[in-house]
């Protein structure tokens, strides 16, 4: 049963296949890879062991090596006997589970858990060489040398852009799989085909899903990308397969150039997209536009954050039918893993719900384990001094523990930024410190987090350091945002509170994040203190507004905008992302860029019925913006018939002749309930009356039919004599409309002639209205006439 489920834990792998010639003939050995840059904290668990160090520069990893890059921090390797370049950003877990070599090639293989990657891979000599990047849910088979692969979160769910290369993708056990081309990214799911989960890149996704150091990392290497993606696509210029991979088509002439747009600027626009959405500030960007831009010959490739980037063109060889069936497979693969996802955090919620105790019991249980071990290695740490201080003299004890002493300050001073000791006490003017009793301010604010123009209390508390008791009343009290100062309020009982109304609180704290302190003046027994500051971040309001149109056919796609304001008195763009929800099932989640986005949508439905969609903004962490959601009905109707049809036929008889009267497209909302029809003929022509007309035989019972038939004699302007018949039917009694579809005989009328007619004479259609049961009508323009 074990080997079973480890059978069954799927591996998404990304596979290089190198090189056509010949490379060592020497056996497997083990290679390392080279830490050339480490910025924040990244730790490593060396093969076989237990205990996390800290990984430096010029730090060796070998094979069976687990990393971790914590919050903040990024770490670059290289393979030390080739060129490959591996970035892994931050909240990245893996290790290295293959560095061998091999005759005729090597093997280099990463495991990645978490977090997102770069991967730089150099062209190998060696026709068995690979390279593999393998994450926990699907098999791919790189042919590429630059790519980026990054885990959600949320669902686990693997997406890899190939910004240079091809990649082909598959599920285990499966033998169908698909080529992921250079400005192609694919999502592997596990339970739909390998093609579902391909499109073009989504810069949003990759800015969304990528860590800043990755971003970087790929954008500085544009020139060899460039340098690979022309021999690519002048391969299918020179006669090269044009339907390389399933989903795209590049036979003409026009895809293929529309292809080569998207390839060209696909990562100007990831750039741009990182600058509007945050990631990179100006600065940053130039900087990675500047060191990509000194390999690029070409002025027209080489980044320029002024110029506009056209966007990335997804109809580009793409078979509209099928990539709406992707959408469609992709939509459900989503849901399917949203709910697995929901199903999941619903049982650790019921596991957790129902052993409380128990976990509250464990957790109790650890927390003493851990200040048992503190203290104990805190009691050895102390014995250790003591013999240490036995052996010295009072002088030596004396410099030792004011070592000691200056250390602790400056560990506390790196650990906060400051010092650790309470703010200084300026002396009165004109008074020694000495002759005074020191005195300590606090301040508190009502809100740490304000929305522009909300109103806000700040409290200043102060009290006497001899005893601890409030200062004297009447003392006025300064509070000030860094050195400015916002108004004062006397003290009470020890306490000083400025309350801002709105409008004061709009002039004093526009948008922005404010140090507020106080000041405590001092008296002539008393020393002045400062307070430290507390932290005010101050937001504007937003608002969301949805563009997307109230209804579409069943199928149908349609596209859904979103656009995020400030609301006065907040001004700027807000920048952060948009979650969409079906009720409560998140279905997407694009950055804003310019404070809007929007989702292209084929709703999952077979029949009509209405979908309530909501857009949830949630501001990026350092914006000063106020998340708000906006929701909104869509409904889905059934597709529009074809317009009503009205067809007229004649059929001689013995003594005369028969009008068939068929209909078509009558249908969906189109019931017919009512109809009249006029014909105009020269009086020797009559309606049969004892068989004047035959109907539908289900479709006109009797018991719900009223029919009345007439005629009007009269003259036409040259005199001559005419005859205008009219037949009028109605259905009546609860759900007596009825459709007509594909010519269907609704009514064939009889009429007779007598033998023997002298001139010719005509019979002819001139007007019908058509009544349906959604209250609208039909009158046809069909024409129809004959002599007889």
């Amino acid at each position: 049963m074990r080997r079973a489920k480890q059978w069954a834990i799927t591996l998404l792998v990304f596979t290089l296949v190198f090189g056509m010639f010949g490379g060592t003939a020497l056996g497997a050995s083990t290679r390392f890879a080279l830490v050339t840059d480490v910025t924040g904290t990244v730790k490593v668990t060396k093969a076989g062991g237990t205990k996390e160090i800290r990984v430096f520069d010029g730090m060796g990893l070998n094979e069976g090596d687990k990393l971790k890059v914590e919050k903040g921090g990024s770490v670059t390797l290289k393979v030390a006997d080739r060129d490959d370049e591996v970035v892994l950003g931050e909240n990245w877990s893996g290790a290295l589970s293959k560095l061998k070599d091999k005759a005729g090639g090597s093997d280099t293989a990463v495991k990645t858990w978490a977090g997102s990657m770069y991967n730089k891979v150099e062209k190998i000599t060696g026709s068995s060489s690979t390279y593999k990047v393998e994450t926990p849910t699907a098999v791919m088979g790189v042919r590429g040398t630059h790519f980026m692969v990054s885990i959600d979160p949320i669902t686990g769910l693997p997406t890899m852009f190939v910004s240079a290369g091809r990649v082909e993708a598959g599920n285990p056990g499966q033998r169908d799989s698909t080529l992921v081309l250079p400005a192609q990214q694919v999502t592997v799911y596990p339970d739909a085909p390998p093609k579902a989960g391909v499109s073009y890149v989504d810069p949003s996704d990759i800015v969304k899903q990528a860590d800043k150091s990755v971003i970087e990392a790929l954008l500085k290497n544009k020139a060899l990308i460039d340098q690979e993606n022309d021999e690519i696509i002048g391969g299918f210029s020179g006669g090269g397969d044009a339907n390389p991979n399933g989903t795209l088509s590049l036979q003409e002439q026009e895809a293929l150039d529309k292809y080569k747009s998207n390839v060209e600027n696909a990562l100007f626009n990831i750039l741009k997209t990182a600058v509007d959405s945050g990631t990179l500030d100006e600065t940053e960007a130039q900087d990675i536009a500047a060191a990509a831009n000194r390999d690029i010959s070409i002025q027209d490739r080489q980044y320029d954050l002024n110029r506009d980037v056209p966007p990335i063109d997804r109809t580009a060889g793409v078979d509209p039918a099928a990539e709406r069936q992707r959408q469609r497979q992709r939509q459900q693969a989503e849901e399917k893993k949203q709910q697995q996802v929901q199903q999941k955090e619903e049982k650790k919620t019921e596991v957790t719900n129902n052993n409380a105790s128990l976990i509250q019991q464990i957790q109790q249980a650890a927390q003493q384990l851990q200040q048992a071990n503190q203290q104990a290695q805190e009691q050895k740490k102390q014995e250790a001094a003591d013999r240490l201080l036995e052996q010295l003299s009072q002088q030596q004890r004396d410099a030792l523990q004011q070592r000691l002493e200056q250390k602790e300050q400056e560990k506390q001073q790196q650990e906060t930024g400051k010092a650790p000791t309470t703010p200084t006490q300026p002396t009165q003017s004109g008074s020694s410190s000495d002759d005074r009793t020191a005195t300590t301010t606090t301040v508190e604010l009502s809100k740490s987090e304000l929305v522009v123009g909300e109103a806000i209390t700040i409290t200043a508390n102060v009290k006497n350091n001899s005893n601890g008791s409030a200062v004297p009343d009447g003392a006025t009290v300064t509070f000030r945002k860094g050195s400015t100062s916002i108004g004062t309020a006397t003290t009470s009982g020890g306490k000083a509170v400025l309350t801002l109304t709105a409008a004061q609180s709009l002039t004093a704290f526009p948008m922005g994040t404010y140090a507020v302190n106080a000041i405590y003046p001092g008296t002539s027994s008393l020393e002045r203190s400062t307070s430290f500051s507390q932290t005010l971040k101050v937001k504007s309001a937003t608002t969301v507004t949805v563009d997307a149109p109230t209804s579409s056919e069943i199928g149908a796609t349609f596209t859904l905008g979103v656009t995020v304001a400030a609301t006065s008195p907040g001004t700027g763009t807000p920048v952060g992302t948009v979650e969409l929800y079906d009720s409560s099932l998140k279905i997407g989640e694009n950055t804003l860029v310019s404070g809007a986005t929007s989702f292209t949508l084929t709703p999952n439905a077979t029949a009509p019925t209405t979908k309530t969609y909501r857009a949830v903004y949630k501001p990026s962490e350092s914006a000063l913006y106020v998340g708000n959601e906006k929701t909104f009905t869509h409904n889905i109707v059934s597709p529009t018939p074809a317009s009503p049809e009205l067809t007229l036929a004649k059929t001689d008889t013995t003594n005369g002749f028969d009008i068939a009267v068929k209909l078509d497209n009558f249908t969906g909302t189109k019931k017919l309930y009512g109809m009249q029809l006029h014909f105009v003929s020269g009086r020797t022509v009559s309606p049969a009356l004892s068989t004047n007309a035959t109907y539908h035989a289900t479709k006109f019972p009797a018991a719900q039919t009223a029919e009345v038939l007439r005629y009007v004699d009269g003259v036409d302007g040259t005199g001559k004599e005419l005859r205008e018949q009219i037949y009028s039917l109605t259905l009546f009694g609860t759900g007596a409309a009825v459709e007509f579809d594909n010519e269907e005989t609704m009514a064939t009328l009889r009429f007779t002639k007598p033998s023997g007619i002298g001139d010719p004479e005509m019979f002819q259609f001139v007007y019908a209205q058509f009544v349906f049961e959604d209250g609208t009508s039909y009158v046809p323009a069909e024409t129809f006439s004959f002599s007889y």
